[in-house]
């Protein structure tokens, strides 16, 4: 089943068979971030080929073959290539996070020519567990109407699209997209589409604080300033710093969770779960949200329950703290972290 999204709009040659996956899906590779790949593919755009770079930051790529599906191996980013090698569409993000509850694809969209571009066609969502999410709005660029927007050449357009329900299992075994460039269309096909959390790096502390996470969207960091407390308070507390780039609110899972280092603790006793979590005062969870306002740093910390076990060391932090919306989604991950606190 497939959703109408907009009609056809201009004109112009260059068409490309309108075609789903096939059982022949692409061979597929893996492009870390600056790796020269050794094809007019991927040289800049000026050449009339396509850069391997986009704003999806420093996560390697999964690029299909040209023309063919692209089998995202249950990894994004994931890029569709047309089989002229001059139009790219990349999945950056696919989640159900935020209040809204709803299933939500983030792409990102280059071609080598000047266009016109719209979006006429996306099928359902069907998840590996056999549940069916339809379509209910495109967004591209700053345009919520699915009207067509100018991309120039070398250029990348943000894209979203919206769905009605949450999936579930852990990715969409076939999903495609038809855009319409220049009135050609362009079917973008993908297979094995992960949708969930994506972790990114985790930062290794090397026992100094502060320590320092960096969103791959660039948009947000999140400063460890200190840990411990097991003296004053009897239980590990975390404090942290939240700056933006942008305003956006801030919601808090329940996986929140530390480990003590070797010698710090046995078994269950070396783990530590979240007790609360609180950004400037206010308790945060997956319902009850901050919102933090650009260049303007927010103290948040971190509250764990009690353990037996007392390290001068964690070995991970991984703070469940996320924007309130499906994607991009991150969690901030620490490694080493000094517990040193009174």
């Amino acid at each position: 089943m497939v959703v109408l999204l907009a009609g056809l709009s201009g004109c112009g040659g260059g068409d490309e068979p309108s075609t789903g996956p096939t059982d022949a899906q692409t061979r597929t590779q893996v492009h870390s971030p600056g790796e020269v790949e050794n094809s007019v593919l991927y040289q800049d755009a000026t050449d009339g080929t396509l850069s391997n770079a986009t704003r999806s930051g420093a996560l390697p790529t999964v690029i299909g073959e040209p023309g063919q599906t692209a089998d995202c191996a249950e990894t994004v980013p994931c890029r569709w290539v047309s089989a002229d090698g001059g139009f790219a569409v990349t999945v950056t993000r696919a989640d159900n996070t935020g209040r809204d509850g709803r299933l939500e694809l983030q792409l990102e969209i280059t071609s080598t020519h000047d266009t016109t571009l719209d979006a006429s066609l996306a099928t359902d969502a069907i998840d590996n567990s056999g549940r069916r999410t339809a379509p209910v709005r495109v967004t591209l660029g700053d345009n919520r109407n699915s009207g067509a927007v100018e991309l120039p050449a070398g250029q990348v357009l943000a894209a979203r699209i919206d769905f009605d329900a949450a999936a579930f299992g852990t990715h969409l075994p076939d999903w495609n997209v038809r855009l319409n460039d220049n009135g050609s269309a362009r079917q973008a096909t993908f297979a094995n589409l992960p949708h969930g959390p994506m972790t990114g790096p985790t930062i290794d502390c090397g026992g100094v604080l502060p320590c320092i996470w960096t969103s791959d969207d660039l948009t947000t960091t999140v400063a460890l300033v200190v840990a411990g407390g097991f003296a004053s308070a009897r239980r590990l507390h975390v404090d942290f710093r939240v700056s933006v780039t942008e305003p956006l609110a801030l919601l808090a899972g329940p996986e929140t969770v530390a480990t003590a280092a070797s010698g710090g603790g046995i078994g269950t006793a070396g783990r530590f779960e979240v007790r609360a979590l609180r950004l400037g005062g206010t308790v945060v969870d997956d319902s009850e949200g901050v919102t933090i306002s650009a260049g303007a740093p927010v103290a948040g910390r971190v509250d764990f329950f009690r353990t037996v076990a007392t390290p001068a060391m964690l070995a991970t932090l991984a703070l469940d703290l996320y924007r309130d919306a499906p994607v991009p989604r991150w969690r901030p991950s620490f490694a080493n972290v000094p517990a040193l606190t009174p």
